[in-house]
């Protein structure tokens, strides 16, 4: 007799902090594999056990967010310049929540990957949506992206309906939009190149 799918335990979907668990796991052993001196993973893996049972999810330590980028990055196959992953500036931000704060961050990542024009890559990540708490966002795809390009017309919509008079010429930078939280306004900031 077959069982129905629902519960055959081989076909059973794991459940939100099983697939969290799932992932963690993979993701901590191999930060181990390749950061043999950071510490004991099972320790680490009893602290993500605990947090996604008691949150549903999990923070990760500064190191394993800087892990975690440069690898992403790494494996990035259609992607040429991932041959620098390793030189990779990550700007663990994720205390910044503020839409001010973030806008300022954000310039500040772009003065410090143009570098005074020998481009460096870098990442700034930013809080999380965790349970119960969403995170603010960016709107747009691209720190930097022009008014006159088809794909951001959507974008130079909103930002005139937040007050903004430009996108009237050719190659004007559109602002940045922070987004405090879900259903909320978004914030709008002039960006300095």
């Amino acid at each position: 007799m077959q069982l129905p799918p629902s519960s055959d335990p081989a076909r059973r979907r794991p459940s939100a902090p099983e697939a969290v668990l799932a992932a963690a796991e993979v993701f901590i052993r191999q930060y181990a594999a390749e950061n043999p001196g950071d510490g004991d993973p099972y320790r680490r893996l009893a602290e993500v056990t605990a947090e996604v049972e008691r949150f549903g999810t999990y923070a990760h330590t500064p190191a394993e967010v800087a892990f975690g980028a440069r690898v992403a990055w790494r494996n990035a196959a259609r992607c040429i310049g991932r041959l620098y992953w390793n030189n990779l500036i990550v700007r663990d931000l994720r205390h910044v929540t503020h839409p001010d704060d973030i806008a300022r961050e954000c310039f500040e990542h772009l003065r410090i990957a143009t570098n005074g024009g020998r481009i460096r890559p870098v990442i700034s990540v930013f809080a999380p949506d965790r349970p119960g708490r969403p995170a603010a966002r960016l709107l747009g795809e691209q720190l930097v992206r022009y008014a006159d390009d088809p794909r951001s017309a959507q974008r130079v919509a909103l930002a005139r309906d937040l007050g903004w008079k430009g996108g009237e010429t050719p190659f004007e930078v559109l602002p940045l939009l922070v987004q405090p939280g879900s259903g909320m306004a978004p914030e709008l900031y002039e960006v300095a190149v």
